[in-house]
């Protein structure tokens, strides 16, 4: 049984740690878009007057 458990450990610790950064990289570009977008408008869409 502990052999189960060290083979099991390699396979999933890469696919934690793959998920974990798709996760970081994912959480850093949503909040630079949002942040980015409410900065500088999309060309072709005018601010509304303040």
């Amino acid at each position: 049984m502990a052999l189960m458990a060290v083979v099991w450990h390699w396979w999933i610790a890469p696919l934690l740690v793959a998920l974990t950064v798709l996760a970081i990289i994912a959480t850093i570009a949503g909040y630079v878009k949002v942040v980015h977008g409410q900065r500088y408008p999309p060309r072709g869409k005018e601010r509304a007057p303040e």
